[in-house]
């Protein structure tokens, strides 16, 4: 049982600073873009602005912006969020 918790907290985790991760990367690498989001910020967000972004990210429209390594960023995000979802 305490191994099944910590588990799921060091997957947790993981996916929280991958979140935050793709965020910044969004962020240096497509500044218009994270800007039509909102300027989505991990530790200081609204509603609004996370609305925003995960319409992005579930719309596939960062497949517009033609950047294999954001797609690769947020691919691993959606599997370390499913992974997070079994627990």
């Amino acid at each position: 049982m305490l191994l099944g918790i910590a588990s799921a907290f060091v997957t947790t985790f993981i996916y929280l600073v991958s979140v935050y991760k793709l965020e910044r990367y969004i962020q240096k690498t497509h500044k218009s873009t994270w800007k039509s989001l909102g300027e989505p910020h991990f530790f200081n967000n609204s509603f609004r602005n996370n609305f925003r972004f995960h319409k992005f990210l579930k719309r596939k429209e960062y497949q517009n912006l033609s950047d294999d390594q954001l797609t690769i960023r947020y691919t691993r995000v959606r599997n370390v969020f499913i992974v997070v979802g079994i627990y």
